[in-house]
């Protein structure tokens, strides 16, 4: 079996595992997450954290709410084919690539893989 084979076999394997969330559920998150969005902004904590608490006869309650992941912008690089290795020619956002930076390397091995696996 292929290593694309293994990879589709893989991706399917964790879809089937994944719970269902309806369309309002997820509709009720989204509503949940902008009435909180200022709270989040703006708190004592000064993180994107809220926490909200009550006590009842039968003992406290309470909810944390936190964002924990940030969405960073796209990256977007240009690799070409030079003979038998990929050479990064261009990364979004800035002016120089700097071939010795530990991340061009990194870029360069992932485009020299996804190479290879297009020779096999």
């Amino acid at each position: 079996m292929s290593l694309l084979s293994w990879l589709r076999l893989a991706v399917l394997s964790l879809l089937a595992l994944t719970p269902l969330v309806s369309a309002q559920d997820a509709a009720l998150l989204i509503a949940r997450h902008a009435s909180l969005r200022e709270v989040l902004v703006h708190n004592a904590f000064q993180r994107p954290l809220y926490l909200e608490s009550r006590e009842g006869t039968d003992g406290l309650k309470g909810e944390i709410y936190a964002r924990i992941m940030q969405t960073t912008p796209d990256i977007v690089s240009v690799a070409i084919r030079e003979t038998n290795r990929a050479k990064i020619e261009a990364v979004s956002g800035a002016d120089v690539v700097e071939k010795r930076s530990s991340q061009i390397q990194l870029m360069r091995e992932l485009a020299d893989t996804v190479l290879k696996w297009n020779e096999k």
